[in-house]
């Protein structure tokens, strides 16, 4: 699912927004690509250091939508790609995937787990 071009993306620095979706409407945040790292299954593991409204959010069933891009990976008109991707995700606070984030980012209290169902090329 997640091709060659959206890696590269992650490895450039850039920011990386995402959306959930809760009671009083659309709750968005930040992170940085370089901070998402991928594990065995295609998943996005995204340091937690608050992201509280988004982990509730995410408990009462919203999906999330997650934008990544950086000027420096060939896109389809030229220098710059970006996509939206789509997809599930849980946060966990302990096991090997919390504790593969932690080696990174001493400071995240959690990891959340991003699994894409849907990537959309936008430029």
């Amino acid at each position: 699912m997640l091709n060659n071009t959206i890696q590269r993306i992650l490895t450039q620095e850039g920011p990386a927004s995402f959306v959930t979706m809760g009671s009083d409407g659309p709750h968005m945040v930040a992170t940085w690509n370089s901070y998402i790292q991928l594990n065995e299954n295609d998943e996005l593991l995204i340091p937690a250091g608050s992201l509280f409204q988004t982990e509730l959010n995410i408990k009462q069933g919203s999906g999330v939508q997650l934008l990544i891009a950086a000027k420096g990976v060939q896109g389809m008109h030229g220098n710059g790609a970006g996509f939206l991707l789509k997809g599930t995700a849980k946060f966990e606070n302990s096991g090997a995937q919390f504790e593969q984030v932690k080696l990174n980012f001493s400071w995240a209290r959690a990891v959340m787990i991003l699994h894409i169902r849907e990537a959309v090329q936008l430029i």
